[in-house]
């Protein structure tokens, strides 16, 4: 009984904890704006860039993220590198802003526009 009950919890939750391909696919979309959010890594000067277009969150489901064709997700070493990505994309940049976390972390916001 119990393996059943986890079995079909598994089949419930299975579907909501893979990340979507926005990738390419989703830069080419119709959105006209976008929001670049750089969290500063833990003692590494690299940072975790999560991409807003807009898209609908769902519970365990990272959706923020850019992935290549194959499904890995673009890792990039600045937010300037992500900048630049996007910028080679069809995108502008428009404005920043920084917010400082409770925990002291900065996440660094980019809002970036599709050009005409």
């Amino acid at each position: 009984m119990k393996k059943t009950i986890l079995f079909l919890l598994l089949i419930g939750i299975l579907p909501l904890a893979h990340a979507q391909n926005y990738g390419f696919k989703q830069i080419d979309s119709s959105a006209r704006y976008c929001l670049i959010m750089a969290t500063e890594r833990l003692l590494s000067k690299k940072v975790v860039v999560d991409i807003d277009f807009g898209q609908e969150k769902f519970f365990l489901r990272n959706t923020t993220r850019l992935l290549d064709s194959l499904g890995n997700a673009i890792n990039f070493n600045s937010s300037i590198d992500a900048i630049n990505f996007m910028s080679s994309n069809g995108w502008e940049f428009v404005t920043a802003y920084a917010i400082t976390m409770s925990s002291g972390v900065n996440v660094y916001h980019y809002l970036m526009r599709r050009r005409d």
